[in-house]
């Protein structure tokens, strides 16, 4: 079996240091993103040449075997523009539909900002 989930990344147009104090920006979705592709093989569960922070956000949502995860991004890591939250997104979108379900945006969002958290620590 084999499933695929995508998410867009963002920019921030107004108010970019301020959402990390808990204020309010305004920011829009791109025509970049992340795709997660899982599809099911023998063996423990992989993704080559994953770093260990992306490691440890697989682990928290995939199990330890069975998978083969593949990783493609036209966003540039590191520079404000969603990649983390983009991978986390499409990554619970691959696994829901893995496993036949369809998660909608509240039950996202909240497995999202948890898997956040497994990328920057808070």
């Amino acid at each position: 079996m084999r499933a695929e989930g995508f998410a867009p990344g963002k920019l921030i147009l107004s108010g970019e240091h301020a959402v990390v104090y808990g204020h309010l920006g305004l920011a829009v979705a791109i025509d970049r993103g992340i795709r997660v592709t899982l599809e099911t093989r023998p063996g423990p569960t992989r993704a080559e040449g994953a770093d260990e922070p992306l490691r440890r956000a697989l682990a928290a949502v995939l199990p330890e075997s069975g998978l083969e995860v593949g990783i493609s991004s036209d966003l540039p890591a590191g520079r404000g523009m969603g990649s983390s939250a983009a991978l986390s997104i499409a990554l619970l979108r691959a696994w829901s539909s893995l496993r036949g379900e369809s998660w909608g945006f509240d039950e996202l969002h909240r497995r999202g900002f948890a898997l956040e958290r497994e990328f920057h620590g808070s």
